[in-house]
């Protein structure tokens, strides 16, 4: 009825029985903040599903086999209530080594639904699931705004504001130069939200850029946004979204909308933006 494909619509399953795991976890609950695309997706502006659920692992102390300790026993609270089997398969940590400030751990999580026996079969033989969900688990990265949201029954689970998210793209996109990345999903993600997301605090927004570009050593500044190495590294493989997204806006416009909310950002009096229609 949503459109959605039936491979697509497993694996978001498969998803959320993450993130509701993640929930009934107590310090992952608590120390963990989904952030990025799938947060967009799953809880503030729906429109275009990623392969990795991102988290910001807040504090100390995260190495990956104390990761791959407690994420196995939150899936196995998920294995009752969802009916979803699960378990780490691998964790890996990027870049290796010890004494790293800033490392990203990549689970690699296998599972099995109710109407899969071959993966349900694989799992039981202690094999590795040919099903995955892919989470990220960044450390020490700057989270500026957090809310909780409710689950199934009651659970809590730390997201990124809105705000942040904005933030982070928007230093995503500066960073593309220094990094010689493209980011033309961040582009769209921002250009949605302006036209049809919820209302926007543009004051909030700027001080969270502050604080992420610092952290960084980014120049968050109009004429830095006006670079056209910027756009230019966004409009690769920008076209290719149309395909994976819901709301797809061609690239002029969506440089043209996000252009405006930088101004308006920057502005002495950042107002609260409202969505356009």
């Amino acid at each position: 009825s949503h459109g959605v494909p039936a491979a697509q619509a497993r694996e978001r399953f498969a998803q959320y029985g993450v993130l509701w795991a993640i929930s009934q976890h107590p310090e992952l609950r608590e120390h963990l903040v989904f952030k990025g695309g799938n947060a967009l997706d799953f809880v503030w502006c729906p429109n275009r599903s990623t392969k990795d659920l991102d988290f910001t692992g807040l504090g100390t102390g995260w190495d990956a086999e104390n990761l791959r300790h407690r994420f196995d026993q939150a899936l196995q609270r998920a294995r009752g209530r969802l009916e979803f089997q699960a378990r780490v398969q691998k964790v890996h940590q990027n870049p290796p080594g010890p004494n790293r400030t800033m490392p990203t751990f990549q689970i690699t999580v296998g599972y099995a639904l109710p109407d899969d026996p071959r993966n349900q079969a694989r799992l039981a033989r202690g094999e590795a699931s040919k099903a995955i969900i892919q989470v990220e688990v960044s450390v020490n990265e700057c989270v500026c705004g957090v809310e909780s949201i409710l689950l199934e029954g009651g659970a809590q689970l730390q997201v990124a504001t809105l705000e942040d998210i904005v933030a982070e793209k928007l230093r995503a996109l500066l960073q593309q130069i220094p990094r010689k990345r493209s980011r033309p999903q961040d582009l769209l993600d921002i250009a949605v939200i302006s036209r049809e997301g919820h209302p926007l605090n543009l004051e909030r927004v700027r001080g969270f850029l502050r604080e992420k570009a610092e952290a960084r050593g980014v120049d968050p500044t109009l004429e830095a946004f006006r670079n056209l190495e910027v756009w230019e590294r966004a409009r690769h493989g920008y076209d290719a979204l149309a395909h994976t997204s819901r709301t797809f806006i061609p690239f002029e416009g969506a440089q043209a909308a996000v252009l405006r909310l930088i101004e308006g950002m920057m502005a002495a009096e950042a107002p609260v933006l409202r969505p356009e229609r």
